[in-house]
């Protein structure tokens, strides 16, 4: 099995038991590669022939090293020496959409890492007015890969991470918030309806297909490429927790579906932002389809909220956010 894959480059802080440090086996901790690199983390690419799959979710994803020491009495190089005797090659976590989590290559896995160049890419950000010094605070700036820069240049230069600064949502701790919970506790949960939205990509392109038409996979691809770059930017920026993490806070009884795609913070929805923002440049291309499009980013948009992950406010907003990006896409791509 062969996994795109990305690593930190910045070394973990030392926090013992906290996080299982104490126990954990050596190896090469990485993640699965996603829409967008986070700043201070190399790309890269390996082959798995043999893993150690374990099941986890957002509770139990640190409790796993010690299960594993617990089994195999052992911890560190020797519980890693101890699965490699066994056949294993890595260590693959899964959450329960089938999405990976945390993964650990042994030495017998055959992997390779990019080291991206870091200096050249502050440069051109700083060249075009992408500097962290428009960041309020600790929040993190977007991330630097260069693909995802070139792409949010080509098709949203106009549009910058300040001009998001003002949005509203209800604080958390208000009887707003609580409200919106609340609603979308209520909504019954369609798990194929939410999966098969979640990768909106593959939505359009199955339509598409079904309808006969030509996608623009590269265009498409772009468009969600670039997004995300000033998406995750935003994002940071008001790091709104998701409503599951409120909820527990304020002690109401939750169940969500814990997908991949919801490891950014709440505010606004990337996800409502993107399929509006795709509905809209699709129309113009596929007039006749309008519809269509516009009904699947709502139905998108609709699954986050089926899925507890997102509150009203944060698909509102997304929705708005696509409009904005819509109208600097047309204004920088006139034919």
């Amino acid at each position: 099995m062969k996994l795109e894959i990305i690593k930190n480059t910045k070394a973990a802080p030392n926090m013992g038991p906290t996080f299982g440090q104490d126990v954990e086996p050596t190896g090469t901790y990485v993640r699965e590669k996603t829409n967008f690199v986070p700043d201070g983390w190399i790309e890269g690419s390996a082959i798995i022939n043999n893993p150690l799959y374990i099941d986890i979710t957002d509770d139990t994803q640190i409790e796993y090293k010690r299960d594993l020491a617990k089994q195999y009495k052992a911890k560190g190089g020797k519980l890693t020496n101890t699965l490699m005797s066994k056949g294993y090659d890595a260590i693959i976590t899964k959450y329960p959409d089938g999405k990976f989590g945390e993964i650990v290559l042994f030495s017998k896995s055959n992997f390779m890492m990019i080291e991206n160049n870091t200096k050249t890419l502050i440069k051109k950000m700083l060249k075009e007015g992408l500097s962290e010094g428009k960041y309020k605070g600790s929040h993190k700036a977007p991330n630097r890969n260069s693909g995802s820069i070139h792409k949010f240049n080509k098709y949203f230069k106009g549009v910058e991470i300040k001009d998001f600064e003002d949005l509203k949502y209800p604080k958390d701790d208000s009887a707003e918030t609580r409200k919106e919970i609340l609603k979308i506790k209520s909504i019954d949960i369609n798990m194929a309806f939410v999966k098969k939205c979640d990768d909106m990509k593959k939505m359009f392109k199955d339509y598409f297909m079904e309808n006969d038409l030509d996608f623009p996979e590269i265009l498409v691809s772009d468009i969600l490429n670039g997004s995300a770059y000033l998406l995750l930017g935003v994002k940071n920026f008001y790091r709104r927790p998701r409503p599951n993490k409120l909820a527990k806070e304020l002690g109401i009884e939750f169940e969500f579906v814990d997908l991949s795609t919801t490891k950014t913070p709440s505010f606004p929805s990337g996800h409502a932002t993107q399929s509006h923002l795709l509905a809209n440049i699709l129309s113009d291309m596929f007039p006749k389809h309008k519809k269509s499009f516009e009904k699947m980013a709502d139905d998108i948009s609709m699954s986050r909220m089926m899925a507890k992950v997102h509150y009203p406010s944060d698909i509102e907003t997304g929705n708005k956010m696509g409009d904005v990006l819509y109208k600097q896409y047309k204004k920088n791509n006139k034919s």
